[in-house]
C-alpha cells in the first residue's frame, strides 16, 4: 500500500491531491463445513489492483462564504477464482468452479460544497456531488458438477454502468460558545454490481444500486471549562432497494430489498473527570426494519415474507464505556491503564426470525497499559481483549443443506505492542 497528501497553500485557497495504490493477493484454503475433517475445502485466489485520485480546492475560511470543490478517480483491475466441494444431507457431492479473469470497477466523481455565514450565529450549508460507476467481467466461467454426472458450464461477460447526482441542505446554529446545533438532510447512493456466481441465474445477474434519503438533527457542545465533550443525534434513514446478501444452496449473492428504514438516536460523552482520569461513554438506540421485502429460505425452501421484520445485525440498544488514567512519573515515564466495556442488546444474525439465528444480550471487557519512555520515540502496549472469553456472534445464515453457520467474534486475546516513532 501506498499513499501520498499534497498542499500547496495560494494564500486565500489551498490545492490538495491525495493518491493511493493497494496490491493485493489472497490464497485461502478454508472448510466449508467447518468441522475437524477437511472434506469440504473451499480454495479462494483473489489478486487486485487499485488506484486512486482526488483533487479538492478549497478556500482557507474567514470569509461570508465558504467554498471546496474537487474531483475523484478510482480505478481497480481483478482477477478473482473460488473452488468449492459441497457434500449435502443425501450423500450427494457438488463441486463449483468460479474464475473471473478480468474483472474492473471505474468511479468518478465531481463534487463542490459551500457554507454561507448568515451571521456569527448561522451558517447555510450546501453540497452536490455527481458520480457515476462502471462496473464489468469479463470471461466469467462457472463450472458446477454433482457426482460424477455431466458439468454444468456456464459462461459470459457483463457490463453495466450508473451514475446518481447527490446533495445536502443544511443549517448551523451556535447559540452559545463551544455549542453547536444542526440539521441536514442528505441523499447518498452506492453503485449496483453484478452476483459473481452465474449458477443463480434465477435471481439475475445484475443488481441495483442503493440510494439513502438521510434526516439528520444534532448538537455538538463543550462546557465545564471544556473537560467535557457532548454530542448527540436523532437521525431517520429512509433506503430505496437496499443491498442485501442472500445465500441460495450455498451460493451467496446480493439481491435490493424494496425499502427500508432506520431512525434512532446516539449519545456520546468524553469526561476529563480530573487532570489523570478520562470517561468515554456511549450509548444508541436503533429501529432498523425492512419493508416491502421477500428472501428465499434454505430452511423452508421458498419465499418468506420479511415486510417489518428487523434488519440483521441491528441491535435495538447498544453502548460502551471507557475509563483512562494517566500516570506520570518524576523521571518522564508516562503510564496509561485503560478499561473498556461493550455490550449489546439481543440481536438477530439473519433477516428471518430463526432463534437459532439470534446473539442474546452481551458484555465484552478489554484492558490495556500504555507505557510511554521520557522521550516519546518508544511506547508498548499490552492487552487483554475479551476478559469474560465469552462466544458473542457476529453473523449468521443457512446454508442450503439447511445446516445454520455462525461466525463468532475473536476470543479472549493477550499480546503486546512495541512501537517506534521516526523523527519524533
Amino acid at each position: 500500500t501506498y499513499s501520498a497528501e499534497v498542499n500547496y497553500d495560494f494564500g486565500n485557497t489551498t490545492l490538495t491531491y491525495l493518491g493511493a495504490y493497494l496490491d493485493t493477493s489472497v490464497d485461502l484454503t478454508m472448510d466449508f463445513d467447518r468441522n475437524d475433517v477437511l472434506s469440504d475445502p473451499l480454495s479462494v485466489i483473489v489478486s487486485s489492483e487499485q488506484w486512486s485520485h482526488e483533487i479538492r480546492w478549497a478556500s482557507n475560511g474567514n470569509e461570508t462564504f465558504d467554498w471546496l470543490v474537487g474531483g475523484f478517480y478510482f480505478d481497480e483491475a481483478a482477477l478473482r477464482a473460488t473452488d468449492i466441494y459441497i457434500t449435502f444431507g443425501s450423500g450427494a457431492r457438488l463441486n463449483s468452479q468460479t474464475v473471473q479473469p478480468d474483472f474492473n470497477v471505474k468511479s468518478q466523481a465531481v463534487f463542490g460544497q459551500g457554507t454561507w455565514h448568515l451571521s456569527d450565529a448561522v451558517d447555510l450549508v450546501g453540497g452536490i456531488r455527481y458520480t457515476k460507476d462502471e462496473k464489468g467481467e469479463y470471461g466469467t466461467f462457472n463450472r458446477r458438477q454433482i457426482d460424477a454426472n455431466p458439468a454444468t458450464i456456464t459462461t459470459g461477460d457483463y457490463k453495466a454502468d450508473w451514475d446518481s447526482t447527490d446533495w445536502l441542505l443544511g443549517v448551523n446554529w451556535y447559540p452559545v460558545a463551544n455549542t453547536l446545533v444542526y440539521g441536514k438532510i442528505s441523499t447518498g447512493y452506492k453503485s449496483g454490481g453484478f452476483n459473481n456466481v452465474l449458477a443463480v441465474s434465477t435471481e439475475g445477474t445484475e443488481f441495483k444500486p442503493e440510494e439513502i434519503l438521510a434526516y439528520q438533527i444534532g448538537h455538538k457542545s463543550q462546557f465545564a471549562d471544556n473537560s467535557v465533550q457532548l454530542n448527540s443525534e436523532l437521525f431517520y434513514y429512509d433506503y430505496t432497494d437496499l443491498q442485501v446478501n442472500q445465500l441460495i444452496d450455498n451460493v451467496n449473492y446480493v439481491r435490493n430489498a424494496a425499502t427500508a428504514e432506520i431512525w434512532g438516536a446516539e449519545t456520546d460523552l468524553i469526561w476529563l473527570a480530573t487532570d489523570s482520569l478520562m470517561v468515554n461513554l456511549g450509548v444508541s438506540y436503533l429501529n432498523a426494519t425492512y419493508y416491502d421485502f421477500s428472501q428465499f429460505s434454505a430452511v423452508t425452501r421458498q419465499e418468506e415474507d420479511l415486510d417489518g421484520s428487523t434488519m440483521a445485525r441491528a441491535p435495538e440498544f447498544s453502548g460502551r464505556l471507557g475509563l483512562d488514567y494517566t500516570i506520570d512519573t518524576a523521571g518522564g515515564w508516562m503510564f496509561v491503564p485503560r478499561v473498556s466495556f461493550s455490550w449489546a442488546s439481543d440481536t438477530k444474525l439473519t433477516a428471518f426470525d430463526d432463534p437459532g439465528q439470534l446473539m442474546k444480550s452481551w458484555m465484552r471487557t478489554d484492558l490495556s497499559l500504555d507505557i510511554v519512555t521520557p522521550s516519546g520515540d518508544w511506547s508498548a502496549q499490552f492487552f487483554l481483549n475479551n476478559l469474560e472469553d465469552d462466544i458473542v456472534w457476529s453473523s449468521g445464515g443457512v446454508n442450503g443443506s439447511g445446516v445454520r453457520t455462525l461466525t463468532a467474534r475473536p476470543p479472549r486475546m493477550y499480546g503486546a505492542r512495541l512501537r517506534y516513532a521516526f523523527g519524533s
